[in-house]
């Protein structure tokens, strides 16, 4: 008996959690499609979609708690990629990669805090322009070439 009444309330008490944890649609007074994913204890859980007024998707990742962690991807009005990344505890980290689609760029950068900290790779048509060092989202250096860079930072590897 008692085996039966622990199963029991255990299946109530997974029911609650189910329960708690609810796909949600937000809408902007267009009546187009805002955002969609999980919510949780009132939070964002899991995976997410944000869209532009437009109707095309603006980001894509997901949530912890509230808190963006992951990798997420971010687009422009017309859907076209314009930076992609991890989060940690809300916070950009890592390594993060941007693009410029009108000028053919793109950049991949150290991130910490949401501010490019570290080292940042900037291509142009597919190819290594510079090298630029930010700290704290300032930029403290730049190397116009990649053997200038490597001459001042020999410990410093790139994969």
């Amino acid at each position: 008996m008692h085996f039966y009444l622990l199963l029991l309330l255990s299946l109530f008490v997974t029911n609650l959690d189910a329960q708690s944890k609810i796909y949600l649609k937000d809408y902007y007074s267009s009546g187009q499609l805002k955002s969609e994913g999980w919510m949780q204890d009132e939070l964002k859980q899991d995976y997410w979609i944000f869209y532009h007024s437009n109707g095309h998707k603006s980001a894509q990742g997901s949530y912890d708690q509230g808190e963006k962690s992951g990798y997420w991807f971010f687009y422009n009005e017309h859907e076209k990629l314009i930076k992609e990344g991890h989060y940690q505890k809300d916070q950009e980290e890592g390594w993060w990669t941007f693009y410029d689609l009108a000028a053919q760029k793109e950049s991949r950068c150290q991130c910490r805090d949401n501010l490019k900290h570290g080292y940042c790779l900037i291509y142009e048509k597919g190819r290594l322009k510079r090298v630029d060092h930010y700290h704290k989202g300032q930029k403290i250096r730049t190397w116009s070439t990649l053997s200038a860079f490597r001459k001042d930072n020999p410990e410093v590897k790139f994969r």
